[in-house]
């Protein structure tokens, strides 16, 4: 169980102790540092990206950490500008790989023939575009290029052959929508050109697109409200619901309650969730500097309806938490208004939120934020996991390299990239501070919370049992209907993904003394050579 204490010196801090804490993995602890390159294609221990905010990421089918484009810090380290580098982090041996791309800013890209996969096709440098991961590929779309060059254009990566397609969308910039028949998939259909939306992949491998500021149908670019859908088979956008125009006022509704007319409305900058039912989630986002929502969504994609969900129907609202036990959250919990932060959907359905630029617990003067927050989907509950919520602005606490501590903290921060690891640990990379202060630091958050239960079903109609969960010097495990002659052999990896134990076993039982590894979250993996089971534990 998570141990927390409140500290009230002038702020509220809550310090999660136990199996609960932030590893900083790679990177600097300086800002504004420029990327190590080294060879294309090749991993080296000195290598990494530089400074950057308005990243993207994802995580492979083999556990690695990607990352593309944002604004900073290339090969040079005075030129800011927009990237268009690809890199990858091995967490098994801690070492960064360029991928593809420039080492330099602002890059024109090369856009080759649409549809075409080839070797010297590249996206142009890019702030704050669309990320998706299928299961075979990666894609983006969009985001911002030199000041006021916003795009459409939507790209395909494909892992295995390291090449890119420049599949649908302008080769040019500032394109307006072309939205068609609502509901009616077309060849001809195309979002405008934008920056700041928010995505969501569903279970058929379908690419949702909200918001963000750009262009409709017609007129300036201005922040959006529409929602669209592009099918990765058929290679064609729907436009599913909201306006072609621009600056849609909210319609929240009746709390809990869906309607054909309620909207999240325009907004740029917020987070996105998928559940296990497949509806799609929002939260927060802001319309100016000076206008930001803690509002929570949820669209039903059978239905086409938007449901408000939690927190407030106007701006700027502070957070609400049960100060006498942030453990027992209360209906009326939730993270204040922000634009910018990172979320993750953790193994559970658990839905995570870190960060940003916005409100704490008081004040209305938007700083850098580094609250951790869990939303329980079945609950309908926000719990306060970690940060400040009163002194806003935190400055990292980086600790050693490697090494989990629960003081650790990457600090106030916003526009990161986050992605949640094979492990079910938290990934977060970069992002700004409130001034002009960009990072390159790679984290990694692990909890008990983060842990699926020990009677999850094992494949071939076998159930292995885990205990107990948490551990202290020994675990158990127990093959249901009996293990027969079949030998096992079973490792533990932790939660970098690193191996840190093995060994072999036949027959059901098996008690493993576990004294000797550091407390944390780990990863018990079982193979007989026909099937694999993975149950995750946590050493206390």
């Amino acid at each position: 169980l998570l141990l927390h204490s409140l500290l009230l010196a002038g702020l509220l801090y809550c310090s999660i102790a136990d199996a609960q804490e932030w590893t900083w993995v790679s990177g600097s602890d300086l800002t504004d540092q420029s990327g190590v390159y080294g060879v294309m294609g090749t991993a080296d221990p000195a290598n990494g990206p530089g400074s950057r905010n308005g990243t993207v990421g994802f995580t492979d089918d083999d556990g690695r950490i990607w990352i593309y484009g944002g604004f900073g810090l290339a090969s040079d380290a005075i030129t800011l500008g927009r990237l268009n580098d690809l890199w990858r982090f091995d967490p098994a041996t801690g070492e960064w790989t360029w991928i593809r791309g420039s080492n330099l800013t602002d890059q024109p890209g090369n856009y080759g023939t649409m549809g075409i996969p080839h070797p010297a096709n590249e996206p142009p440098g890019r702030n704050r575009p669309n990320i998706w991961k299928t299961a075979d590929a990666c894609w983006i779309f969009g985001g911002l290029g030199a000041p006021g060059e916003r795009r459409n254009d939507l790209w395909r990566y494909d892992m295995t052959a390291n090449t890119w397609t420049w599949v649908k969308g302008s080769s040019a910039v500032n394109q307006f929508g072309a939205y068609g028949a609502q509901g009616t998939p077309n060849t001809n259909n195309s979002p405008g050109s934008r920056n700041g939306a928010f995505e969501w992949t569903d279970a058929d491998d379908n690419l949702w697109l909200y918001g963000g500021f750009g262009f409709g149908a017609s007129g300036d670019p201005s922040l959006l409200a529409d929602l669209w859908k592009f099918d990765a088979s058929s290679f064609e956008w729907t436009w599913v619901q909201g306006s072609t125009g621009t600056d849609i006022s909210p319609v929240h509704g009746t709390m809990g309650t869906p309607s054909n007319v309620n909207t999240p409305g325009a907004r740029v900058s917020s987070v996105s969730w998928v559940d296990k039912e497949g509806n799609l989630w929002l939260f927060g986002g802001w319309v100016t500097n000076f206008i930001r929502y803690n509002d929570l969504w949820k669209f039903d994609p059978a239905s086409g309806q938007w449901t408000w969900m939690k927190g407030g129907n106007i701006s700027n609202q502070n957070a609400v938490l049960n100060i006498a036990d942030p453990t027992n959250p209360g209906p009326d919990d939730t993270p204040g208004a922000r634009n910018g932060s990172v979320s993750w959907t953790d193994v559970n359905g658990n839905f995570w939120l870190y960060g940003g630029f916005g409100l704490g617990l008081n004040g209305d003067v938007a700083a850098p934020l580094n609250d951790l927050w869990m939303y329980e989907v079945e609950e309908n509950l926000w719990y306060f996991k970690g940060g400040s919520l009163t002194d806003l602005d935190q400055p990292p606490v980086y600790g050693t390299m490697g090494t989990p501590d629960a003081n650790n903290t990457p600090g106030g921060r916003s526009s990161m990239a986050g992605t949640l690891g094979s492990d079910g640990n938290l990934w977060l990379f970069g992002g700004i501070n409130g001034g002009t202060a960009r990072m390159n630091d790679l984290w990694l958050f692990s909890s008990d919370d983060l842990i699926s239960g020990v009677d999850d079903p094992a494949v071939s109609g076998t159930i292995l049992r885990l205990f107990p969960n948490p551990a202290y010097s020994e675990i158990h495990l127990s093959i249901a209907g009996g293990g027969g002659s079949e030998q096992w052999q079973v490792t533990i990896y932790d939660s970098l993904g690193k191996q840190v134990a093995n060994t072999r076993f036949s027959g059901n039982e098996l008690s493993w003394p576990i004294d000797r590894l550091p407390r944390g979250a780990y990863l018990l993996s079982m193979d007989n050579g026909k099937e694999r089971e993975i149950r995750r534990f946590v050493k206390m």
